[in-house]
């Protein structure tokens, strides 16, 4: 019993020794530390406001009571202790902040597009400052080193800062193309070349923040309106200024031009014939509507700096084509078609009148006069994608001669017909589409 009393007295001497030292970890817990904020940072849109906790803790990470002091402040930015935050009643039942506790909020609103800002956060000895990097939204305007450039003028677009060209950047502009040719080694400027015809200010899409990369994309507008001089006509030299008709014409391009995408020549709105670019682009060579007079209209011809985007504007000299073949309207004034001699063959081009409703629809007529049956073969071609056929009629007009192998879909179109002697009439029949501007027979005997 006595052995069991003095055991016990030892054990409650041990425990008082052990209680006046207090908590093991007493020594650890030397006050405030170092701060924490969550976030550690922020991010943050112009005119947005969010929160921020900041806690005081010590070595080991706890929490301690201390007094929060807000220090610098920097621009583009407010900061101010959320008093909402962490209440506790006093002595007569009111809600107050504590006068000290281990961790405070703030608010933090974004008042301008300031790059990067910070403030700073003070307790128990201790500060910790806090970065602030502010998202743009009133986006600032980016800036042109020439706003009226002409013709293949590079001009320089500056971002202003904290943006940054990426190379998805696309520079693009009202009324027509702009080609990028590269970026500054710093990513703040961007080299271009403007097409014709533009009017209006430059976006580029695809820009960044310089401290903050993988947040947007944004774009950027530029302050001045860019203008480019328009192409209203294109200068170009003609083989012949009056051309017969049926005659190859080829049109060749001044320095700084050239035909894309095969090119395409028109006249008065009629499709010339077989159209053949050049092998290094500059010139086309094609069969005009015969009778036509005027400047022929280019299609899919580019500025040499801008291949990608083709233009159509007619060119500045005009040409004078032979006449073609007149009265094809009417059987009464349908022209003589050319009779080749036996083993030869003889090729006519025609516009003349256009398709008229004289015999079996929208026709052009013409007169074959035979001083003994022949046969002949008729090869009909055209400069447009129409759908013509070759037929025959009497020479009283009442009736068809059996030859409809050129009634198909086919182009060009050939028949072989057995025609008797005496006078009778080849038809180019309009059977779908719109009229040609030019009509192209091959006659084979």
């Amino acid at each position: 019993m006595n052995r069991v009393t003095r055991g016990t007295v030892v054990l409650a001497v041990a425990l008082a020794a052990l209680s006046c030292k207090g908590d093991p970890t007493d020594s650890l817990r030397n006050g405030v530390d170092h701060l924490v904020a969550t976030p550690s940072s922020i991010f943050l849109a112009a005119g947005a406001t969010t929160t921020i906790l900041v806690e005081a803790v010590d070595e080991q990470g706890n929490r301690q009571g201390t007094g929060f002091t807000l220090g610098t402040v920097g621009a583009g930015i407010t900061v101010v202790e959320d008093d909402s935050f962490n209440l506790i009643f006093n002595e007569k039942g009111n809600q107050v902040p504590p006068s000290k506790w281990p961790r405070v909020q703030y608010v933090v609103t974004a008042t301008a597009n300031t790059a990067s800002s910070s403030f700073v956060v003070s307790a128990g000895g201790k500060n910790l400052t806090i970065p602030v990097r502010v998202i743009p939204t009133d986006l600032t305007v980016a800036t042109l080193s020439n706003a009226t450039p002409a013709l293949g003028d590079t001009i320089v677009i500056t971002a202003p800062a904290p943006f940054k060209f990426t190379p998805a950047s696309i520079a693009s502009a009202a009324g027509g193309p702009i080609v990028t040719l590269g970026i500054s080694a710093d990513s703040s400027q961007l080299t271009v070349v403007p097409g014709p015809s533009i009017l209006g200010p430059v976006s580029v899409s695809n820009t960044v923040l310089d401290y903050a990369p993988t947040v947007g994309p944004f774009a950027l507008t530029s302050a001045a309106a860019l203008s480019t001089p328009a192409v209203t006509n294109v200068a170009a030299t003609f083989s012949s200024a009056t051309p017969a008709a049926g005659a190859v014409l080829t049109i060749t391009l001044s320095a700084g031009y050239k035909f894309v995408s095969g090119g395409a020549v028109s006249f008065g709105g009629l499709e010339g014939y077989n159209p053949v670019v050049a092998a290094d682009s500059n010139s086309i060579s094609v069969v005009p509507p015969p009778g036509f007079t005027g400047a022929p209209d280019l299609a899919n011809i580019a500025l040499t700096f801008l291949l990608s985007a083709p233009i159509s504007v007619p060119t500045v000299a005009s040409v004078t084509v032979g006449a073609g073949l007149a009265g094809t309207d009417d059987p009464a004034t349908a022209p003589a078609v050319p009779i080749p001699a036996p083993g030869n063959s003889i090729t006519f081009w025609d516009n003349g009148d256009p398709f008229a409703a004289a015999v079996v629809g929208e026709d052009r007529v013409y007169a074959i006069t035979l001083a003994a049956a022949t046969t002949l073969t008729f090869d009909l071609d055209w400069s447009n994608d129409a759908d013509a056929d070759v037929l025959f009629v009497n020479g009283a007009l009442t009736g068809f001669i059996s030859c409809f192998g050129g009634a198909t879909g086919n182009q060009p179109e050939s028949v072989t017909c057995a025609l008797p002697a005496g006078t009778s009439y080849l038809i180019a029949n309009l059977y779908g589409g719109t009229a040609p501007g030019v009509i192209v027979w091959t006659v084979t005997q």
